[in-house]
């Protein structure tokens, strides 16, 4: 067995280099919702954990269970998921949310003893918003940055570490990930010894006004780094930018893991936006030559 994580593009072998190819199940965080995902056709399952309780459960500490936030109450626990996709066995990853630290800690001996057995031979992603990034003030929860990485690293080292910020994304039209936003990032990242590559979870309209600073974090890190797009129905988005973002990054570094209507917008766009977007592409290959040339 390999000392390092899993793959996407490894273990779903039939998208190549394109990871916008790879699908998504979201919110899988009930017991109907985990078996309708493991009949469909999916390739990865996203879930939410929250420290709380199971329906009907009296008492108790909490627990680690399927559920985002405000949810406290599930029909399924952490450890009810990950048995239940282990004995369905049907070629699926896994993308874990972390929404705060204490459901971090509720749910880590259990991750780790699941990663321990032989029959986890697919994608597992553990993700969690660790820094407040655009739009979010100093009162923002978001889970301990140091305690989530040092444990992914020290206890988690076949797990994907999917690390991202806290944003605001009804005002996405105006805000992008700065500079600041990145190095904080690094830093943080460095400072918990974490050598094989990330993902980064950005806001798809807040990453569509940051070509800049994203192409830079993804080519300067580990290779392997990669970016996963999100966003709620009905946040905005600049289509032909997120294109341009795709495109300049690579397809083999980005994941989308947008609602349907998202997805369609993004790879069919009216003929008008086809044509900005061709214009923008071609003044990008141009400043590209010219900084060759020069």
């Amino acid at each position: 067995m390999s000392n390092a994580p899993l793959e996407v593009w490894r273990y779903f072998h039939e998208v190549g280099n394109d990871l916008t190819k790879i699908t998504w199940f979201h919110a899988c965080n009930t017991r109907a919702l985990l078996h309708q995902a493991l009949a469909s056709d999916v390739m990865m399952i996203e879930a939410d954990i929250v420290a709380g309780h199971l329906s009907g459960a009296v008492g108790g500490p909490p627990l680690a269970v399927m559920g985002h936030p405000p949810t406290t109450v599930s029909d399924l626990s952490l450890e009810q998921f990950l048995d239940t996709v282990l004995q369905r066995r049907r070629g699926k990853g896994i993308k874990l949310d972390f929404k705060t630290t204490a459901a971090f800690r509720a749910s880590e001996n259990i991750l780790e003893q699941f990663l321990a057995r032989a029959e986890v031979n697919f994608p597992v992603w553990v993700n969690a918003d660790i820094l407040r990034g655009p739009g979010i003030g100093p009162g923002k929860e978001v889970v301990d940055p140091h305690y989530f990485l040092r444990t992914c690293v020290t206890k988690f080292p076949l797990a994907t570490i999917s690390a991202g910020w806290a944003v605001n994304p009804n005002s996405s039209q105006t805000l992008s990930y700065s500079s600041a936003h990145i190095d904080e990032m690094t830093s943080v990242l460095m400072d918990s010894h974490v050598v094989y590559p990330v993902t980064f979870p950005v806001h798809a309209g807040i990453a569509a006004n940051s070509l800049d600073t994203l192409t830079s974090l993804v080519h300067s890190s580990t290779v392997g780094t990669s970016l996963t797009l999100w966003a709620g129905e009905g946040q905005y988005i600049d289509y032909n930018k997120l294109r341009l973002l795709i495109n300049t990054i690579g397809k083999d570094k980005v994941f989308v893991d947008l609602p349907q209507d998202m997805t369609s917008k993004l790879w069919n766009p009216p003929q008008e936006s086809k044509a900005t977007f061709a214009v923008a592409c071609s003044a990008l290959t141009t400043l590209s030559l010219l900084l060759f040339l020069f």
